[in-house]
């Protein structure tokens, strides 16, 4: 059997990103709901809207910590716009 030389640095980011991924170990809902603070039926109604990165293994709902770590860092740069308030225009005053 012939021994192959990898050059690592030829490597792009995507596909040590591929590796990382599929070495990890996977997460059950349970550990998502503790790591994120939330019930183990938030984490589902995320799953329902496609909200949250996860797969489906057989019956049960697993998660990459790397993917669950990127979603959250996407959810904490987003701003709620239906919480600001608007400034009134003067009707009537």
């Amino acid at each position: 059997m012939e021994r192959v030389q990898i050059d690592y640095t030829r490597l792009s980011l995507d596909w040590l990103t591929a590796v990382t991924l599929m070495t990890e170990p996977l997460l059950s809902a349970d550990d998502v709901a503790a790591f994120l603070g939330v019930k183990r039926d938030t984490v589902y109604k995320l799953i329902d809207r496609n909200k949250l990165p996860a797969l489906k293994v057989g019956r049960l709902w697993k998660f990459r910590q790397p993917e669950i770590d990127m979603w959250l860092d996407k959810q904490a740069g987003r701003r709620r716009t239906d919480t600001v308030k608007r400034p009134s225009h003067g009707r009537g005053a």
